[in-house]
């Protein structure tokens, strides 16, 4: 079987939107495809330093987890981007 991974750029906007997303997965088994990850991008810094960014940044990941399960994707590739000395981001 063949496969594909997604990228969350193109879809940015139907996160959360079900129908759309299952749609997606519906097309993709169609053509006999598998669907083991998305590449998520522009969901905010998880390893941000202020504490209210990164819990955004969590949670707008959360959102992408779902979209996985939706689209039967068994992970999805987060940036931690940081800043700081290697002290400082841990």
């Amino acid at each position: 079987m063949e496969g594909i991974d997604y990228w969350s750029g193109p879809f940015q906007d139907k996160v959360g939107h079900e129908k759309y997303l299952g749609e997606m997965a519906k097309r993709a088994k169609g053509e006999g495809l598998e669907t083991p990850l998305i590449l998520v991008d522009g969901a905010g810094r998880l390893g941000d330093p202020d504490e209210e960014k990164r819990s955004r940044s969590v949670e707008e990941h959360g959102r992408w987890l779902e979209a996985a399960k939706i689209l039967n994707c068994s992970a999805i590739r987060a940036n931690a981007h940081s800043e700081g000395s290697p002290e400082e981001q841990l």
